[in-house]
């Protein structure tokens, strides 16, 4: 994902002795800043501190986690966060991208596998059913909406079904309306005479009696 202005943050930003950078929102820039480049070169007040603006998202990006976020800091921990008596303070969701070729099966088993060796590691920190897990993106975005939304789909799909079948049903009435139209005009215009030859199939056909019925018969009575 590329910024529409500036840049994301860089190695090193999230250090505690760097500057204060953050990164705003496109509709932020549009609605705070009215959309001017010259936004890289001011800076942003949060909580007293000021952080300079070093770029824009997309118009298109929204935070998953957080959709109303209009801005973004780098995450800095002290040294002390890091320590063995805080391995099980998770309160953090971390997005990550599958590198090209790996499933999200094969990451999942070395993901398990990296979890097993914390726990023999660390046997104390962690509960006898810990683990880490996968879930892909789209189940968190979803959520518990997941049920509702297939429904309406459903709901959606059969929908469109009735439609097709009412345009299907419509067409073949108009081809049969059309057929009588055409039909009508072949009879008025004389090229067709339907009635005189319905006539014709309807007079009654003479009884001509059969060869069988009137032939002489062959034998003689003695």
């Amino acid at each position: 994902m590329a910024p529409a202005l500036g840049r994301f943050f860089a190695d090193g930003e999230d250090q505690a002795a760097a500057a204060k950078t953050a990164v705003i929102s496109y509709g932020l820039w549009q609605r705070l800043f009215a959309g001017a480049p010259s936004v890289l070169a001011q800076s942003i007040l949060l909580d007293g501190t000021a952080y300079a603006i070093i770029g824009v998202t997309p118009a298109s990006y929204t935070d998953v986690f957080n959709p109303r976020s209009q801005v973004w800091t780098p995450l800095v921990f002290a040294p002390e966060q890091f320590g063995d008596n805080r391995r099980t303070d998770e309160y953090l969701a971390f997005a990550a991208r599958l590198a090209p070729g790996v499933s999200l099966d094969v990451a999942q088993r070395d993901l398990s596998s990296y979890a097993e060796q914390l726990m023999k590691d660390f046997p104390h920190a962690y509960g006898r059913d810990w683990t880490l897990r996968i879930k892909p993106l789209h189940e968190e975005v979803t959520g518990h909406a997941r049920a509702g939304l297939l429904i309406l789909l459903g709901a959606v799909g059969f929908v469109l079904l009735i439609a097709c079948a009412n345009v299907a049903n419509l067409l073949l009435t108009r081809g049969a309306s059309r057929l009588r139209d055409i039909a009508q005009k072949e009879i008025q215009s004389g090229r067709v005479d339907y009635p005189s030859r319905m006539r014709r199939d309807r007079r009654p056909r003479e009884h001509r009696p059969t060869a069988a019925a009137t032939a002489p018969p062959r034998w003689r009575a003695s």
